[in-house]
């Protein structure tokens, strides 16, 4: 068909093309189809759902399975590899899903070190597995030369572009991404995403309604792209109707108590988060311990023993994680290189987590060397999208230390720049009590309307 398709255009075909039209990528139907149930699973979530744990998981088994039947098949090894990324990906990461990762990308590179989809997995084992951007990209060159026209190829390069405050580019690649291939969500919510993290709350809503229209079998996803655009502009009205529009499960969780947050209505906050059976996941996938959202509740609403007793469990959890006692004395900046090695992606972002959890006990010292080595760790030089979470936490906790002047030194910085902290947050979010009828907020909070000027 190939053939027949240049032929019609009167179109040459090189001999290295005509070679891969030839080329099958395995003789083994059984094989062929596990690949293609798996790149079902594979392409019907993303990192940032609840789910995908799950389905990488399940595509892994089915890959497992496809190479057993033919240990030749090059794409199902890059297949298999992206899977068990996606695993190591997330907080909840699988302790050797990484190590699985690098022996299938080897696998691949062995059997096709020239494929242009050996490059591209082994820029996003670079990417999810090493958080190395520079590496990442040379791969995606190299992948670019045979898959121009590729919009997974597109749409990591978008990623990686973000991560390094490449917004314009990052903006561009995803749109790219999301006419390549209409029917594929995620690179229209990297696009709308994007938006949001630049406050172009109008495009971001635009963009989030023809998707819906689009895509309806996605709609809850886009819905709750809606929802937070309307709560970081502040719109409480909107948020509520957005919120409306989607199913009452453990994936909105977050969305409701952080519009009852919002509100300031702390007892129906406490009765949705005791409604939630898990930990649950913010907007970017990040999950976050029950007991930690319940003390920061508790706190808004000024229960100060409630508060106490949250953090101080939110404290064992994390520190659980982290590899530590929980016997809330670790000194976790001491413990870096065994937790690094053990959590190299998100530890900074669970010790910022942990910094507001002491800060909130009044550790002070604790706090500030936890929040500082956070931001040391991940900064939004070399992180961009992570970095401003990160630097906004460090922002909070030393408005909650009484550091008022260098909560607004940091936060000055910040809205400069995309991502943390929006408008909405800062004019509504009760966490930033502490500095509001500072004329220095308040003008922070209104040069937080405005758009972000992208590179």
């Amino acid at each position: 068909m190939a053939e027949k398709i240049a032929s019609e255009l009167r179109t040459k075909i090189s001999l290295a093309e005509r070679s891969a039209i030839e080329k099958n990528p395995t003789q083994n139907l059984e094989a062929y189809d596990l690949y293609l149930r798996a790149k079902v699973l594979m392409h019907s979530t993303t990192s940032m759902e609840a789910d995908s744990l799950e389905k990488a998981s399940d595509a892994a088994n089915l890959l497992d399975k496809a190479v057993a039947d033919d240990p030749k098949f090059a794409l199902a090894y890059c297949l298999l590899a992206e899977a068990h990324l996606l695993r190591h990906w997330r907080i909840e990461h699988v302790a050797d899903a990484l190590e699985k990762a690098e022996a299938a990308l080897q696998a691949a590179q062995r059997l096709a070190p020239d494929a242009a989809e050996t490059h591209l997995v082994e820029a996003l084992y670079f990417y999810r597995g090493h958080r190395d951007y520079d590496h990442a990209l040379e791969s995606l060159e190299k992948a670019a030369r045979s898959l121009p026209n590729s919009a997974d190829l597109f749409l990591l390069s978008a990623q990686v572009e973000r991560r390094l405050g490449r917004w314009n580019e990052a903006l561009r690649h995803f749109t790219r991404a999301s006419e390549l291939d209409p029917k594929d969500y995620g690179p229209r919510g990297g696009l709308i995403d994007t938006l949001l993290l630049s406050r172009q709350y109008a495009q971001a809503r635009l963009l989030a309604d023809r998707a819906i229209a689009d895509l309806p079998e996605k709609q809850n996803y886009f819905h709750k792209s809606k929802f937070e655009a309307a709560l970081l502009t502040g719109d409480l009205d909107q948020a509520r109707t957005d919120l409306a529009k989607l199913p009452v499960d453990s994936d909105t969780k977050f969305v409701l108590w952080s519009l009852l947050i919002f509100k300031r209505d702390y007892t129906e906050a406490y009765r949705a988060l005791a409604a939630a059976e898990r930990p649950v996941l913010n907007f970017w996938g990040e999950s976050y311990p029950i007991p930690y959202l319940e003390g920061l509740t508790a706190r808004a609403a000024g229960d100060v023993d409630r508060a106490k007793s949250a953090f101080l469990a939110a404290r064992q959890a994390y520190i659980a994680t982290l590899g530590g006692n929980a016997n809330g004395k670790d000194d976790l900046t001491a413990k870096q290189t065994e937790t690094q090695a053990m959590l190299p992606f998100y530890f900074p972002e669970l010790l910022s987590q942990v910094a507001i959890v002491d800060a909130a006990l009044g550790r002070k010292e604790e706090a500030l060397r936890e929040a500082r080595r956070a931001v040391e760790l991940r900064p939004i030089s070399r992180d961009a999208l992570n970095g401003a979470n990160i630097a906004a936490n460090l922002a909070l906790v030393y408005s909650w230390l009484g550091e008022r002047d260098s909560a607004i030194e940091q936060l000055s910085l910040l809205v400069k720049g995309a991502g943390k902290p929006s408008y909405g947050e800062l004019k509504l979010d009760p966490i930033w009590d502490s500095l509001r009828g500072d004329p220095r907020f308040e003008k922070l909070v209104e040069e937080a309307k405005q758009p972000v000027a992208l590179k």
